[in-house]
């Protein structure tokens, strides 16, 4: 064992922890919508953290090689579940589905059978050594055509996260805003430390410091789906056009949670469109079923 690894490793535990009981929480709870696919994106930061932190510690070339591939099933779940999930935020719930988005994993799953077979033809790691940095020991990888295609759609997927989430800070709506800037947040720290890993511009060139970018990541998620309630107040992708109406008017979703208000409702009931979204209609307008069918 490396025990002079142990020092950088102490973090990712803690890591590894959260991501352990926020995968519970939201499998058990429920507490967000979209909690089928926030457990799988802290899986893969669970996948992701856990076998890097065996790879610093082990001493043996084909050990870290073995825990190196092993941490690509993480690498791999991070950057599409990722999208799938600002998607699901931003109102697209329908290309969430399996069947609708399935073309996401093609490259997810050949990159992971490359990775399993690098040795055959080294698509993935054209050079893979042993290397010393101080006391530490690191892998030390020349990266093949296989990796960059893969490096290249993960960052195709996350800038087109950007823009929708982009999208939806030009929007009118504060805790949307809100909702978005966070996941902006959470992805750039990590992707940003990536980015210099791969391109080797840290002191410690062969120190992957993304699984540990992976942590404050987690935290920002995890404040956005407790605080924000991203993931289960959610966008409507079209807005509509209430505010000329010359009644109240306003959305809610199925937990009959209130959206939008047009002008004239806020004025009746008293309120502003930006403090009350996300709050249960009936705390807003008690006398609201006296005025609905019970067929909405």
């Amino acid at each position: 064992m490396n025990i002079q690894a142990i020092s950088l490793i102490a973090p990712l535990i803690a890591g590894i922890i959260i991501s352990v009981l926020m995968i519970f929480w939201l499998l058990i709870k429920k507490f967000i919508t979209g909690y089928k696919i926030g457990a799988v994106l802290f899986f893969g930061f669970f996948i992701w953290m856990a076998f890097y932190s065996l790879e610093l510690l082990g001493k043996e070339l084909s050990f870290k090689i073995l825990m190196g591939k092993i941490e690509y099933v993480g690498i791999t779940i991070v950057p599409v579940t990722f999208f799938i999930l600002v998607l699901y935020f931003s109102g697209y719930t329908n290309w969430t589905r399996i069947k609708k988005n399935f073309f996401l994993l093609i490259i997810p799953f050949i990159t992971l059978g490359f990775v399993f077979t690098n040795e055959k033809h080294g698509l993935i790691w054209k050079e893979l050594l042993l290397s010393q940095s101080g006391k530490y020991l690191f892998l030390h990888v020349k990266y093949g055509i296989g990796f960059w295609v893969y490096a290249s759609f993960s960052y195709i997927l996350l800038a087109i996260s950007y823009v929708i989430l982009i999208k939806t800070i030009i929007g009118k709506i504060r805790i949307f805003k809100m909702q978005a800037i966070s996941m902006i947040f959470a992805v750039s720290i990590s992707w940003i430390a990536n980015i210099l890993y791969i391109l080797k511009l840290l002191p410690w060139k062969d120190f992957d410091i993304t699984p540990l970018t992976l942590i404050i990541s987690s935290l920002v998620l995890i404040y956005g789906f407790k605080f924000l309630k991203t993931g289960d107040i959610i966008p409507f992708r079209f807005e509509p056009k209430i505010d000329n109406e010359k009644d109240i008017a306003f959305t809610i979703d199925n937990k009959e949670r209130l959206l939008s208000i047009n002008s004239i409702g806020q004025k009746l009931l008293n309120i502003s469109n930006k403090n009350f979204i996300g709050k249960k209609i009936r705390d807003i307008w008690p006398d609201y079923y006296k005025f609905s069918s019970n067929d909405y």
